[in-house]
């Protein structure tokens, strides 16, 4: 009898000791889905209060300003899942600053997102993802937000103004017209409106914007600087 309650004692004391070591066990870490070596290339080397110059055809000038960069970690969502590594590059067209900020800027994001919808529901697994890019380009564009999710899609070569660019995007808005969009001027509360025109990208996957194609004017406009 007395063995038997060394031995349940015994047992009980292995079981108590189990448990406190799992409950020390530290709990998993959240998914984190961050940028990679390669991705780094492709982040653009654009830096804060760089001003890009570009000329058309006809010798005229205009620049477009990186106005904010920020790189964050973010959540998923709400019941935050997982995180993952994003960049924006605020730009900001100078021509139209004045007339409206909001209008004038355009949104260059860049991020690694699990490319497995298995990720919305897993908290702790890490699944396979992609880098991927959206530009919105608000004044600067005269159709849809561009989605870059496959960068193994077709590049061209382009020379502009001496410099050669070898892996080059062509983003087409597929829309021929000039757009005319009512805006409020809020200090007289006068409509007015502003032109938007632009509805050909060329855009080096290494170095960001290179070129656009403007329907007014049939203007082509090439970075020179």
């Amino acid at each position: 009898m007395k063995t038997t309650i060394q031995i349940s004692l015994f047992v009980l004391g292995v079981l108590f000791v189990c448990t406190s070591c799992k409950e020390k066990e530290p709990p998993k870490e959240v998914a984190y889905y961050r940028f990679t070596p390669a991705d780094y290339q492709r982040l653009l080397p654009y830096k804060e209060g760089q001003v890009l110059k570009f000329r058309n055809q006809n010798g005229e000038e205009r620049t477009i300003s990186v106005h904010r960069i920020s790189t964050t970690k973010k959540q998923s969502n709400a019941y935050h899942y997982y995180y993952y590594d994003s960049k924006e590059i605020v730009l900001v067209n100078d021509d139209a600053k004045e007339i409206d900020s909001i209008r004038a800027r355009f949104v260059l994001l860049f991020y690694r997102y699990p490319s497995d919808k298995l990720a919305e529901k897993d908290i702790y697994t890490e699944y396979p993802s992609k880098f991927s890019a959206a530009f919105r380009l608000s004044l600067f564009w005269n159709g849809n937000p561009i989605i870059l999710m496959d960068y193994d899609q077709e590049k061209i070569e382009m020379t502009v103004n001496g410099k050669t660019y070898r892996n080059v995007f062509v983003f087409y808005s597929y829309y021929d017209k000039i757009l005319e969009i009512p805006c409020l001027d809020e200090t007289n509360g006068e409509i007015y409106y502003i032109i938007v025109s632009v509805n050909v990208i060329y855009y080096d996957e290494f170095e960001g914007i290179i070129g656009f194609d403007d329907l007014k004017d049939n203007g082509q406009w090439r970075l020179i600087k």
